[in-house]
């Protein structure tokens, strides 16, 4: 994950402590919900680079609650001296938490200053207020998710808000014909409503760190716009103003599959020559760059979930042209034979 997106969704996992350790130092240190916001804090900073947690292990809800290695692994078991009294273990524990919200609240100021300066360093800084717009969203969805007593309506209403505010937030920033903010998902559980949502804003800001240039007025006539994967392989494509024309450029680092990346390169070719509305075809080429950019990372770093999703939204372009239909589902095949550690991929 590109630098610049890792560090937002570090933001969005403190932001969700935050909203856990609200009233939490009210609580007995022995609870079931202190235990809980334990195992939080534990798994968030466990996946932070080291720098990031440099400096909480000292506070005393690290000490208390969470084992004090190097990683913060192992059980969630609650590190007290015996011989203390209930009333000094209490003591510790709110004095941890009050710290705790401190030092978060410090780092995530410094994580959106690192972020702003990546930006502008790279000549994006039309970008930084996008990236706050995201931590506002992430930070709207982890209220959401703990609202345990709300009703069911309630938990509707707070969710076709939130959509309401992403969907602002994309045309504030010209990005409503970029990314789909519509979410068809009412009758899923309420936690696999948020995941979705979640995933989705992440998604959007590694497209937006990985590729930036994309982020440029619709209304401009004529734009180039090109993609940088982080290792020396770029696609470009060039809008000529017309409703019907992207010409493409792929240069695909030729690794372990060649026959693959020929067959991205005849797909985006035969894109190229549909006739298709601007949109529909700005769609399909974003889907074939996202699975050949999952494609050159290293296997340990590909989210599959990723490719699967683009190839199911070419699948869906497909369906409406003969020519575009076998080429998508040879990629298919193709990937099914040659990449192992993917999702199973369903064109309909």
């Amino acid at each position: 994950m590109n630098k610049i997106a890792q560090l937002m969704k570090n933001i969005a996992g403190l932001q969700r402590i935050q909203i856990r350790l609200i009233n939490l130092e009210k609580l007995h240190w022995k609870t079931p919900e202190v235990r809980a916001a334990a195992v939080l804090v534990r798994n968030t900073f466990n996946t932070f680079e080291q720098k990031w947690r440099d400096g909480m292990g000292e506070n005393k809800f690290f000490v208390f609650c969470i084992p004090s290695y190097p990683v913060y692994d192992g059980p969630p078991e609650f590190l007290h001296n015996p011989l203390d009294t209930d009333e000094k273990n209490q003591d510790n524990f709110v004095d941890g938490c009050r710290n705790l919200k401190s030092g978060i609240a410090i780092r995530i100021k410094k994580m959106q200053d690192d972020r702003a300066r990546l930006l502008s360093l790279h000549n994006q800084g039309a970008l930084i207020q996008v990236f706050a717009d995201f931590d506002a969203l992430n930070e709207e969805l982890a209220k959401i998710a703990e609202q345990e007593k709300s009703t069911v309506l309630d938990f509707n209403k707070a969710v076709q808000s939130w959509d309401h505010q992403l969907i602002a937030s994309l045309k504030q920033n010209d990005l409503q014909t970029r990314f789909n903010a519509i979410f068809a998902d009412s009758s899923e559980p309420l936690i696999d409503r948020i995941r979705k949502r979640e995933e989705s804003v992440e998604a959007m800001a590694d497209s937006l760190a990985s590729n930036p240039s994309e982020h440029l007025r619709k209304e401009q006539v004529a734009m180039t716009q090109n993609y940088n994967f982080g290792d020396n392989t770029t696609v470009g494509g060039i809008n000529n103003g017309s409703n019907n024309q992207m010409n493409v450029n792929m240069n695909i680092v030729q690794r372990d599959h060649k026959e693959l990346k020929d067959a991205l390169q005849q797909l985006l070719e035969q894109i190229n020559s549909e006739i298709i509305e601007k949109e529909t075809k700005e769609n399909a080429v974003n889907a074939v760059i996202t699975v050949s950019t999952e494609l050159e990372k290293e296997e340990k770093d590909q989210e599959g979930w990723k490719v699967v999703e683009s190839l199911e939204k070419l699948g869906k372009i497909a369906d409406a042209s003969v020519k575009l239909q076998p080429l998508v589902s040879k990629i298919v095949e193709l990937i099914g034979q040659q990449v192992s550690n993917f999702p199973p991929i369903n064109l309909g």
